[in-house]
């Protein structure tokens, strides 16, 4: 199989479960974790499963115009939207898009949060470690940058996250960073998914620390609290600007 978008069989398997297939499975390889076979259906999360307690905090502190990036399949957009809140669910695959414009949201986009253009927001939404995209600590700062320039005075962003420290043990830290391709000690994973005869690229996904969200927040101007836990290291935090935000500078 030659090699497709990375986020491609994703798409493809939220569709074909979407469409019936509801046996639908994803492999997704790694360089750090073993090779596993996923149902599809956590992926697409229908109406009738419950959402996690974390994820119903962060929907819970949604306030204003929302942007749920990387939204898959939509389950958290249109939770928002019977809230009544106004939604714009951003997904880079086309058949994410077609499956969430199907279960009926309103607003959707097919994008990526760096290029698409998007407007302004009160609160931006990642979950399911959707802070992972910025591929490493050094993509932090780039994210951050948009975060700022998407967000209206007094906005805010929810996401969350698990540390690596969290999901593998300490003694197998020496082996992973010998036959990684990223780097496993800063949180550093690389993934391929693959559905059916669709093999994505590899991709670069960051699993990072409170401490390393912490560090990086401060340095962008962000304020940064933790405001639940999960299992297994799991972690909801919200970001926000200062309410007298420094005027940035033009050459």
């Amino acid at each position: 199989m030659n090699p497709v978008d990375p986020w491609a069989p994703l798409g493809a398997a939220l569709l074909a479960y979407h469409n019936g297939r509801h046996d639908a499975v994803l492999r997704v390889d790694s360089d750090v974790f073993d090779s596993e076979n996923v149902v599809v259906r956590l992926y697409y999360r229908p109406d009738e499963d419950p959402l996690s307690d974390l994820d119903l905090r962060a929907l819970d502190r949604c306030t204003g115009r929302v942007l749920d990036a990387g939204a898959g399949a939509g389950r958290h957009a249109l939770d928002l939207q019977c809230r009544g809140l106004e939604v714009t669910a951003l997904d880079v695959s086309a058949n994410a898009v077609r499956v969430m414009q199907d279960r009926g949201i309103s607003d959707v986009r097919q994008g990526d949060i760096y290029t698409s253009d998007l407007g302004s927001y009160d609160t931006i939404l990642l979950l399911m470690n959707g802070i992972g995209l910025a591929g490493g600590p050094e993509g932090l700062e780039r994210l951050f940058d948009r975060f700022r320039r998407l967000l209206r005075p007094g906005g805010r962003v929810i996401f969350d996250a698990a540390g690596l420290d969290a999901a593998v043990r300490k003694d197998e830290f020496e082996e992973l960073t010998d036959l990684a391709i990223g780097r496993p000690r800063l949180g550093e994973v690389f993934f391929r998914l693959t559905f059916d005869d669709l093999e994505g690229s590899w991709y670069p996904w960051l699993f990072p620390t409170p401490t390393m969200m912490t560090e990086a927040a401060r340095a962008a101007g962000f304020e940064f609290t933790v405001i639940g836990r999960g299992g297994r290291g799991a972690f909801l935090a919200e970001m926000t600007e200062p309410a007298t935000p420094k005027k940035k500078e033009h050459n």
